[in-house]
């Protein structure tokens, strides 16, 4: 037994040794870093219901805590320019310091998230930070954000778009889908940018696809048929996701080939009747969307639908829903056209045939008489938190 007690003793030696020796290398280095460290880095909290709640407590001294006339000319007052209705200039408490909170109503006719890349490059261009720029479209003001001056938070800001839209500044959110592919690609360099676009996957597999939309400045996106047909299914279109399929064969739908990673922009489900109600189908097809970090469009203008509801559990972007009004094109884009004056946009899915195309090509320059452009949809993240 003597031999093996000295076995012991050797190892528990030669452990004490190497924890010595680490010891004696690690504590002067842990030292040297914890009397090194930047203790000047100011912490960024996040935006949250507390921080706006602590609104009240430094209000009564304005003068104390707008110290920086670069910011308050820049967010005290209205601007068209940024799109600024009416500022309200308050403080909170942030890192044991006042700090001005800008609260913003901006004009409709412009997406929020247009507005918020200008401000902040304009921001930038002044020499100023943008930090915690937080998207919270169920909140009271759906957009906020830290503004820093070198290493400090000078500012924050928050926004909503509330006030009517300025003249000749009103968006016409726009989508064309196709189900076939001839016909739809012939049509692609009539119609008009900014627009979205959404093909078949077939359509991707030709390879001037690509250019020909960067070229025509068209948003892309895949056309999805969830299943509704009562057709058997050697009857149906390849492209259709019916209620049997599982993950393989929705990809295999949904990627012709590796070349549509990374250029599709999302996914629209323009055709659905028991497909989109089907919570199963609906979740295996998002599952996969969400795997391409996709956004996603609900236009099948089915009640049932539960795309919408269950991209929002997935915390999925997604697409306002388009309004589908009249029983002909012609009809649809004159109450597009009312909408999008009297709210300031307004949303609109078309089917792309020849017909379709034509009566939206001649009625653009109506449009332009009236101020309305076609704009690209903002992705929006819908949740309910609420400040």
């Amino acid at each position: 037994m003597r031999p093996i007690r000295w076995v012991f003793a050797g190892l528990a030696a030669g452990l004490l040794l190497f924890l010595g020796v680490r010891a004696i290398s690690f504590f002067p280095r842990a030292f040297v870093g914890f009397s090194q460290r930047d203790v000047g880095t100011p912490s960024r909290p996040h935006l949250d219901t507390t921080v706006f709640d602590q609104e009240a407590a430094g209000s009564s001294d304005l003068a104390k805590i707008v110290p920086d006339t670069g910011l308050a000319g820049l967010f005290g007052t209205p601007s068209d320019s940024l799109g600024i209705a009416k500022s309200k200039v308050s403080a909170i408490r942030l890192d044991d310091r006042h700090i001005p909170l800008y609260s913003l109503d901006l004009h409709k006719g412009v997406p929020l998230v247009a507005r918020v890349d200008r401000i902040c490059r304009t921001l930038k261009a002044r020499g100023y930070g943008v930090l915690e720029s937080t998207e919270r479209p169920k909140a009271i003001y759906p957009w906020a954000m830290h503004v820093s001056h070198g290493d400090t938070v000078v500012a924050v800001v928050r926004a909503r778009v509330t006030a009517p839209a300025l003249d000749s500044t009103y968006s016409l959110h726009l989508l064309l889908w196709s189900r076939t592919q001839g016909d739809s690609l012939r049509l692609l360099e009539r119609l008009p940018r900014g627009a979205m676009v959404a093909l078949t996957g077939a359509s991707y597999l030709d390879s001037s696809v690509r250019s020909r939309l960067r070229k025509s400045g068209l948003r892309p996106a895949l056309a999805v048929a969830l299943e509704s047909s009562l057709y058997p299914v050697s009857r149906q279109e390849k492209e259709r996701i019916l209620l049997h399929h599982g993950s393989r064969e929705i990809n295999d739908r949904l990627l012709p080939n590796d070349s549509v990673r990374g250029f599709v922009e999302g996914v629209a489900v323009v055709d659905g009747d028991r497909g989109a109600g089907d919570p199963v189908l609906v979740g295996r097809f998002l599952d996969r969307v969400k795997d391409e970090d996709w956004w996603i469009l609900d236009a099948t203008g089915t009640p049932s639908s539960r795309i919408s509801d269950l991209a929002q559990e997935r915390s999925m972007g997604q697409l306002e829903t388009p309004r589908l009004s009249g029983s002909s094109v012609r009809q649809a884009l004159v109450a597009a056209e009312e909408r999008a004056v009297s709210e300031g946009e307004a949303y609109l899915a078309l089917p792309m045939d020849t017909v379709g195309v034509r009566e939206l090509v001649s009625y653009l320059p109506s449009l332009a008489r009236r101020g309305i452009v076609v704009s690209p949809w903002p992705v929006v993240h819908r949740r309910t938190k609420k400040d």
